[in-house]
């Protein structure tokens, strides 16, 4: 298995990370100052695509938001990336959060291994 440099790996899954806010952000419900994605990677547990997504709201909103297919594409894309650097993840974590006072959305990607 070949890997690449930390930089070289970076310039390749940080535009993916952002076309999954991108992506997450096309389906927030109105209303809502947040959404988290979180995506769980286990084809024991999900089958032989082995990622399972959860989408939901930090204010505790019970609508259920269904992920657009790209993100799917995107995320295997993403995966498939990590695992031939060696490093797949077992779970995934995205939140954009509205912040009011920069009137924008900010996100942040959390990993687990």
């Amino acid at each position: 298995m070949s890997t690449i440099s930390r930089d070289d790996f970076e310039s390749l899954y940080r535009p993916l990370d952002e076309r999954v806010i991108q992506l997450l952000l096309s389906v927030v419900p109105e209303g809502w100052w947040s959404i988290r994605l979180v995506v769980r990677n286990d084809p024991q547990q999900f089958g032989n695509d082995g990622i399972a997504l959860t989408i939901s709201s930090d204010e505790g909103y019970r609508e259920i938001v269904m992920p657009p297919d790209e993100l799917y594409e995107v995320l295997f894309e993403h995966l498939g990336l990590f695992q031939k650097q060696g490093e797949p993840w077992s779970s995934l974590s995205y939140l954009a959060a509205y912040d009011e006072e920069q009137d924008q959305w900010r996100f942040s990607v959390d990993y687990a291994y």
